[in-house]
């Protein structure tokens, strides 16, 4: 009698043990983690330019944009050629630059560059006091740009996707490339 209890214990230690892996692997919150190279940034902030400002006394066009990435702070840094007309119709070349981070709208199931700002205006032979203010509406006009490039849209017919798109739980600069985690919270 005793060895047809035994059988039946011995039989359910394996069930009992799957039963409980099935329970604490499905407890763990669902998240994704996604990669994107230097390379592949930039080809999604190429699209949005050139644009053109127009500040008296100068017609500014940024184009060219290149991104690098910065492990310390965890940003993406972005430079723009910058090509002034000036008033007496010579062109001068410059270079704006700043740096960016990603945003997640679950609305839209999409990453966004977000919270660019620029830190510096140089354009060949225009002084510093011209330059001082245009600083700020250079730095408008190209994060309202970049406020609409989406980075990455998650795929409504994969099933990974639509379980982690509730937030974006972390955004690390690695091994050359940026690493998005989504997740639920």
């Amino acid at each position: 009698m005793k060895s047809g209890f035994r059988n039946r214990a011995l039989f359910a230690v394996p069930i009992v043990v799957t039963a409980v892996a099935v329970l604490a692997v499905s407890a763990r919150k669902p998240e994704i983690t996604l990669r994107m190279s230097q390379a592949e940034l930039q080809d999604r902030i190429k699209a949005k330019f050139p644009v053109e400002q127009s500040a008296f006394p100068l017609t500014v066009v940024y184009s060219d944009p290149e991104v690098s990435l910065d492990p310390v702070g965890n940003r993406i840094k972005i430079g723009l050629s910058a090509s002034a007309t000036l008033l007496s119709g010579r062109i001068a070349k410059g270079r704006l630059e700043g740096d960016t981070t990603v945003r997640y709208e679950p609305d839209r199931a999409a990453l966004f560059f977000d919270d660019a700002s620029f830190s510096r205006l140089e354009i060949e032979g225009v002084p510093e006091d011209v330059l001082k203010p245009l600083l700020p509406i250079a730095g408008r006009l190209v994060h309202d740009r970049l406020d609409s490039v989406a980075v990455y849209r998650l795929n409504a017919d994969d099933l990974r996707h639509n379980v982690a798109r509730a937030v974006l739980k972390d955004v690390d600069i690695e091994d050359g490339s940026v690493k998005f985690v989504l997740g639920v919270p």
